[in-house]
């Protein structure tokens, strides 16, 4: 029992980048460096296996009656795999480096100066308004950036 909940939470501060300063940075910018080594397609699939460790997590929270960390403070810092998954996100959608470097920069932007609803969502005590806020993030850095290119 005792080695799951270790497991869980190396994957969820992705090994010591949750625990170094500026964890978010950090993971984002290893986000940012999986995006030019592989192709979209493992990408994806990296996005739907991080989905499903998410789900076995919950359920297996909630089969051995435990608190996670979630629910004892909202967004603990350490807990980064959010912020590498909305990162992988924005990066199905930009191939150019300069939308890929801008995206780090607009989603640790957005993510920090928590614009509508992310701060609602940040401050719901759930276990996936950690991963909600950080997903919204990832969705207005598209939508920014998508805009940017439109007009440029």
């Amino acid at each position: 029992m005792k080695q799951k909940k270790i497991i869980f939470k190396e994957i969820l501060s992705l090994s010591k980048i949750g625990h170094l300063p500026f964890p978010g940075l950090f993971s984002t910018l290893c986000a940012f460096i999986v995006s030019l080594i592989f192709p979209k397609i493992v990408i994806l699939l990296i996005i739907i296996i991080i989905s499903a460790f998410l789900t076995l997590l919950k359920s297996y929270a909630k089969e051995n009656q435990q608190k996670l960390i979630f629910y004892i403070r909202k967004d603990p810092k350490e807990i980064v795999l959010d912020e590498f998954l909305s990162f992988l996100i924005v990066s199905l959608f930009f191939s150019k480096i300069q939308e890929l470097i801008l995206g780090v920069f607009l989603l640790r932007l957005i993510d920090n100066s928590k614009f509508y609803p992310i701060r609602k969502i940040e401050q719901i005590k759930s276990f996936y308004s950690v991963f909600l806020d950080d997903i919204i993030a990832g969705i207005y850095t598209i939508i920014i950036i998508k805009l940017i290119f439109l007009f440029l």
